[in-house]
């Protein structure tokens, strides 16, 4: 009997620790978001370092790396980029740079969602504004974003 007794005890304590665990999420901290893809041409690397408080985003560091040998095609690639992060060239607290460097063509992007001006923002892009609620960003909508486009993400 007192074996159990014991045995019940022990699958409710572990599963009030799973549960514990799983829905733990913290109000402050770091997200890391990666997603990774490999063909025959290329290979793809993108990580999304979101920082946020109160379970608001803060800044937004990206790296998105495409590795190839066809050169032409990184340049092309990289044209297209520079002519899509053009139109936030003139907006403060967006800073992005791409660059090719040996056989990758690599973007790194800063972005203060704390500082940049929200209107100005969602006049360049008007899709961003879906993300904001009121003047901020919840963790939740830029992780489901990154998410459903395939990225795996944790807290680090």
């Amino acid at each position: 009997m007192k074996k159990i007794h014991i045995s019940i005890i022990s699958i409710i304590l572990v599963i009030v620790l799973i549960i514990t665990i799983t829905l733990f999420e913290p109000k402050t901290g770091k997200m890391l978001c990666t997603y990774k893809s490999n063909d025959k041409n290329m290979n793809v690397e993108m990580s999304y370092l979101i920082t946020f408080k109160d379970k608001m985003v803060t800044d937004l560091k990206v790296k998105e790396v495409i590795e190839s040998d066809d050169s032409k095609m990184l340049s092309e690639y990289k044209e297209t980029l520079d002519m899509i992060y053009s139109i936030y060239h003139d907006l403060k607290h967006y800073n992005v740079e791409v660059l090719i460097k040996d056989k990758s063509l690599i973007t790194n992007a800063v972005i203060n969602y704390k500082n940049i001006d929200k209107d100005e923002f969602i006049k360049i892009d008007p899709s961003a504004e879906n993300l904001y609620e009121g003047k901020k960003i919840p963790l939740s909508k830029l992780k489901n974003k990154y998410k459903n486009n395939g990225a795996k993400c944790r807290y680090v």
